[in-house]
């Protein structure tokens, strides 16, 4: 057994670290969890000593597609690129997702199946990197948005798909509605209500939820009504949207780097940098207003991978008004309840798989801390961080 000793404990539960906390972990499991003092302890357990870190969960990208990189110039385009320089991508951010203590990606769809053969050779140990909970192909109109997505159009083409998509292991159905810009008017909306409906069935039917790109509009009050699992972005969120999305049961999952970061907003094809400039603004008080709101979300980076993505994605949740506490568990136990693998991680506690970080110094007195990151223990794994790739210490 491992003991894992620091300097401050948040297993994710409370509003705030405990001193002096532990996490004892067996194999790829943890024993027990919370004060150091409070443990009962084997006489042979190895003790990893981690003085000045807290120890938190590990974090999980609950928004993110493997072959996207947001660091790249008019990067959307690149989507486009052939699926070997996308799976050499993948990898690459992967690698960097887990140096930053991410233990878990939840992937919205790549190309040709890409994130499947990844979470297999994830699994297998053949590539390190985060657990993978993905959608396969991500199901958009012909006329409508998705430059991760592929085309289908009517009820036999959306329904070969999702069972495709299922068929080769998904373990959720994503689509897309709406596009990412509001525009002048009305938020159109790019597949009938008929046609939301079916996605939404056809997803239970094989027991599986179901995630929506929806930036509001139409479309967002349709998905909801058809039983919709999980709201992607929620860009323009009207305040009457957003008290029927509060009454629902859905997540609403925040990217909010995609408007607040003029990194990657200047990072965006040419024709549309001042489109997104433009609603800037708009888009950052609608979240803004959904965290005020209490709607239950979690965040994703939408692309972002390493260092610079889901501990930034937290920061930018406090700027809005989210509580730090609030803000962490957005990317661990929120998360992992939209993942459907809050009963495996997203917390500290007996019983769960032994995903943890350490960052130094106590992100409740500074949440910029949550990019330093000196300790990952991935499904048990002690890893180390070695020129921004995690790798683990035993090989």
């Amino acid at each position: 057994m491992k003991l894992f000793k620091g300097s401050w404990l948040f297993d994710g539960y409370g509003d705030g670290p405990v001193p002096d906390g532990a996490v004892l972990v067996d194999d790829s499991q943890i024993v027990a969890v919370g004060p150091l003092e409070s443990l009962a302890l084997p006489s042979d357990v190895e003790t990893i000593d981690c003085p000045g870190l807290t120890l938190l969960p590990g974090l999980i990208d609950a928004h993110n597609h493997l072959s996207l990189d947001a660091s790249l110039p008019n990067y959307l385009e690149h989507m486009a690129d052939p699926v070997a320089a996308l799976a050499l991508r993948a990898a690459k951010g992967m690698c960097a997702d887990l140096a930053a203590g991410v233990t878990t990606v939840r992937c919205l769809g790549d190309k040709d199946f890409l994130d499947f053969e990844c979470r297999q050779a994830v699994e297998s140990g053949y590539l390190k990197g985060p657990r993978i909970v993905t959608a396969g192909k991500g199901i958009r109109s012909s006329a409508g948005h998705g430059f991760v997505g592929c085309p289908f159009d009517g009820p036999d083409q959306i329904r070969t798909a999702i069972r495709d998509n299922i068929d080769r292991g998904a373990d959720f159905i994503k689509f897309y509605v709406t596009g990412t810009l509001h525009g002048p008017g009305e938020i159109p909306c790019f597949f009938s209500r008929d046609e939301i409906a079916l996605i939404t069935e056809e997803a239970r039917r094989f027991g599986r939820p179901s995630a929506v790109h929806c930036i509001g509009g139409q479309g967002l009050e349709w998905c909801l009504d058809e039983g919709v699992d999980a709201i992607e972005h929620g860009f323009f969120l009207t305040d009457s949207e957003i008290e029927i999305l509060c009454r629902s049961e859905a997540y609403l999952v925040i990217t909010p780097g995609f408007y607040m970061s003029d990194q990657r907003i200047n990072n965006l094809p040419k024709s549309l940098i001042v489109p997104h400039y433009e609603e800037q603004a708009a888009a950052i008080q609608s979240m803004t207003a959904a965290i005020s709101a209490g709607v239950p979300f979690a965040v994703g980076t939408d692309g972002v991978h390493g260092r610079g993505g889901v501990a930034k994605e937290i920061e930018y949740l406090t700027i809005m008004g989210a509580s730090v506490p609030d803000a962490i568990r957005a990317a661990t136990c929120n998360a992992a309840k939209v993942c459907g693998i809050e009963s495996l991680t997203g917390t500290l506690a007996p019983g769960k798989s032994a995903d943890l970080i350490g960052v130094r110094g106590n992100p409740f007195e500074d949440i910029t801390i949550l990019a330093n990151v000196d300790l990952i223990v991935a499904r048990g794994a002690l890893h180390t961080v070695d020129a921004g790739c995690a790798k683990t210490i035993d090989q």
